[in-house]
């Protein structure tokens, strides 16, 4: 055997290409031009909805607004005793803590040899204990931290308005109390953010307090011309809106108003990270930048525990905001409840939306499109029970609906229809069938005969475009006289579409394929040498869309086709071809970028001997 791939044990190596592997299990630097041109998902191991070529680096720099300076207080603990620092009267060290008895009003110990920056941020934290009557005050860098009379560990965060000191001090009379662990950094001490009028540091978030028009930026993170997707957090939502741009300060590539957990794909075109308030009175963290690699292949495991690599065509989901149900894009009833981010989502975050409809009137969660009558068209989305009534109604055609019954697990729905002239999409519930609470997330509408790949949208439809996967291999890696040629496949739906996986010379004049058909669940395998067809089948199967396994053997005066444990065809006066001949893999036709397969394909595997009936029998059985 001299290719393998699949099987349990597929390679996504670098640069985006598909390697293989042989019998040994050692991956080779042959690889597929594998191209896709945009963003796509496929679900992981673990069961979850991921981006493909999602790269593991965060490029941006503190963003969770966590990254401290170099502690600037001398002895802050009091183990070296009062060094560093000038006692007032009735302050002493002892027990490592400084302690005030009966301090008077005004009483200072102070620490002087600071070199704070006017203008910059700082976190001040200290402990008090042992306390029992009066307040303590604290300043640094001219900043009053505030005056404070219990036992605690506290934390403030200031603006440094003079360059030295940190004084600690007494405010009344017969002050008691001990202090310890004083501490004061500077946030953000690399300077990787640059925050405009407005915004501001806090205890591992910035906030804006709704001045409109200001920027929060971490410049020269991003590279213009490539994908990313963004994540953030969104705190303590007050007001106003958060737009994101990813390279330009031209366009918003998303805007927020509401608390929660975000994710956005996007194309950058310049190389700035640019968050801008639109009078937003809030706090953001957790923000990263990761580059996808679009032309990434997939390795899905929706239905197999070994994964199978995911082709699929180009697709667009119409549906403009396909997680924000809130959004004014959908329509919703009067008595209809929607609550953003309210659940873990079959993408593993907190971005699963609630619904909740009661059993009244104005109960719907709806859009109305145009311009699609007479179209073929699939809906699907991810749903699942959160304690109403099993059933609900789903909309497709005009007024038409479909009952489906939602479970206690993330199931996805699909259904396929032909567009009249009234399009409703949505969800609603059922008069008299009882109180629905529900859970969901990823609503798509794709122009075509079945359901793909979730494709996300926030504020537009987008599309994922069609896939290639070709040219692997060298002459070394077959044996041209004789082999055979093994695959494990499913189609995506019964299209009447030509989808080859093929081996071939890059010629029309040899070449070995096994195809879908234009005819309903029918398969193909065909074998060319020197322009004339050596040996030919055509074979109809229960169904294409399952897993099927098919081996096509040749050998001088030895061919044959096995699906599924089962010859279904053989001949014994064929020719193969000459030595040395064979020299690629492609998931298309001979000749590549024509009649590209589409599918799941858990293994394709070439063997370099033709095997025997009991092999091909055992090999294929399902």
């Amino acid at each position: 055997m001299a290719v393998k791939l699949g099987n349990g044990q597929w390679a996504v190596k670098e640069n985006n290409l598909l390697a293989y592997n042989d019998n040994s299990g050692q991956f080779f630097n042959k690889e597929f031009d594998f191209t896709r041109g945009s963003s796509a998902t496929y679900v992981g191991k673990d069961g979850l909805i991921k981006t493909a070529g999602l790269q593991d680096t965060n490029l941006v720099q503190n963003g969770d607004f966590s990254q401290l300076g170099s502690e600037l207080v001398t002895n802050g603990d009091f183990s070296n005793g009062n060094t560093g620092w000038n006692l007032g009267t009735n302050f002493s060290v002892a027990d490592g803590k400084l302690k005030s008895i009966n301090t008077a009003n005004a009483a200072l110990t102070l620490q002087s040899a600071f070199v704070f920056t006017i203008g910059k941020r700082y976190k001040l934290t200290f402990d008090i204990s042992d306390y029992v009557e009066g307040s303590v005050r604290i300043w640094f860098g001219g900043f009053n931290a505030g005056n404070f009379n219990s036992n605690g560990t506290f934390s403030v965060i200031g603006v440094a308005n003079r360059v030295d000191e940190i004084l600690i001090q007494s405010i009344g009379s017969n002050n008691t109390y001990s202090i310890d662990n004083v501490s004061v950094k500077q946030l953000d001490p690399n300077d990787e953010w640059s925050l405009g009028s407005g915004w501001s540091y806090g205890d591992g978030v910035v906030s804006c307090d709704g001045s409109d028009g200001v920027n929060l930026n971490q410049n020269g993170v991003i590279e213009n011309g490539k994908t990313y997707k963004i994540s953030f957090e969104v705190l303590n939502y007050v007001g106003g809106f958060l737009n994101g741009r990813i390279g330009s300060a031209n366009s918003n590539d998303f805007t927020v108003n509401s608390n929660g957990s975000y994710s956005f794909n996007v194309l950058s075109d310049g190389t700035n990270l640019i968050f801008r308030s639109s009078s937003f009175n809030g706090s953001v963290s957790n923000i990263s930048v990761q580059e996808i690699q679009v032309n990434t292949p997939r390795i899905d495991f929706s239905d197999s525990a070994d994964g199978a690599l995911l082709l699929e065509p180009q697709s667009t989901n119409l549906i403009q905001y396909s997680e924000d149900f809130s959004d004014s894009y959908w329509n919703k009833g009067s008595n209809t409840t929607v609550i953003n981010n309210y659940a873990i989502s079959p993408q593993g975050k907190q971005n699963a939306t609630r619904i909740q409809m009661p059993d009244t009137s104005g109960t719907f969660l709806d859009i109305y499109l145009s311009s699609l009558q007479g179209n073929t068209l699939t809906v699907s989305f991810y749903a699942k029970n959160n304690g109403g009534t099993t059933n609900i109604n789903t909309f497709l055609l005009g007024n038409n609906s479909q009952t489906i019954s939602l479970t206690d697990k993330w199931v996805r729905y699909d259904f396929t229809g032909i567009a009249d002239s009234n399009l409703r999409v949505g969800i609603d519930n059922i008069n008299g069938g009882g109180d629905v609470d529900f859970l969901l997330y990823g609503f798509q509408l794709e122009q075509q005969s079945f359901s793909t790949s979730y494709i996300p949208t926030q504020g537009s439809s987008s599309t994922r475009i069609a896939e290639t996967c070709n040219n692997s291999g060298s002459a070394q890696d077959f044996n041209s006289e004789e082999g055979v040629f093994y695959v494990e496949i499913a189609a995506l739906a019964d299209s009447l579409n030509y989808r080859f996986i093929s081996i071939s010379d890059g010629t029309n004049n040899n070449r070995i394929y096994l195809n879908y058909s234009n005819a309903s669940n029918q398969i193909q395998a065909s074998i060319l040498v020197g322009g004339v067809q050596s040996y030919g089948v055509t074979h109809n199967l229960s169904s294409i869309i399952a897993y099927n396994k098919i081996a096509l053997k040749w050998k001088l005066n030895d061919f044959s086709l096995y699906v599924n444990g089962v010859e279904v065809s053989t001949n014994n006066s064929n020719i193969t071809f000459p030595a040395n001949t064979l020299n690629k893999i492609n998931f298309s036709n001979e000749l590549a970028n024509l009649f590209d397969f589409e599918g799941k394909v858990k293994s394709v595997e070439v063997f370099t001997t033709a095997l025997s009936d009991e092999e091909l029998q055992k090999l294929t059985t399902i």
